[in-house]
C-alpha cells in the first residue's frame, strides 16, 4: 500500500490496522450522515434528504457507493505521511469530520447544484 510506504517500516502492521479502522469509521459516518449532506442541496449549503440512507432510489445507491469510495481517500491520503505520529483517537476524529462534513459539503456545493454552480 502507498500509505505504508510513507511511514516507518516497523509500524506497517499498525498502519494497516489503523487504515482498516479508518475506512470502517469513514464509510459508516458517510452513509449515516455525509450522504445526507451531499445530496439534493438544490442551491443551498447542505442537503436535507437521505440521512441514514433513508429513501434511497437506485440512482442514489450508485452515487452513494461512488462518493463513499472517493470520500474515503480524502482523509487517508491527507494524513498518510504523518499517520504514525498522531494518536488513533485524533485520526478517528479527523476521519469522522472529513467523511461527515468536509467531503460532503464540497460535493454538495460543486456537484449537486449547490451554491457554487
Amino acid at each position: 500500500m502507498f500509505e505504508t510506504g510513507a511511514t516507518h517500516s516497523y509500524t506497517e502492521k499498525e498502519q494497516l490496522r489503523r487504515y482498516l479502522i479508518m475506512m470502517s469509521v469513514g464509510a459508516t459516518s458517510f452513509v449515516l450522515f455525509g450522504f445526507g449532506f451531499a445530496r439534493h442541496s438544490e442551491g443551498g449549503i447542505i442537503g436535507i434528504r437521505h440521512f441514514m440512507a433513508h429513501a434511497l432510489e437506485p440512482d442514489d445507491i450508485v452515487l452513494l457507493i461512488f462518493f463513499n469510495t472517493a470520500g474515503l481517500w480524502v482523509p487517508i491520503l491527507s494524513t498518510s505521511s504523518f499517520a504514525d505520529r498522531i494518536s488513533i483517537d485524533t485520526h478517528i476524529f479527523y476521519v469522522f469530520l472529513a467523511s461527515t462534513l468536509i467531503f460532503p459539503l464540497v460535493v454538495a456545493w460543486t456537484l449537486e447544484e449547490g451554491w457554487l454552480q
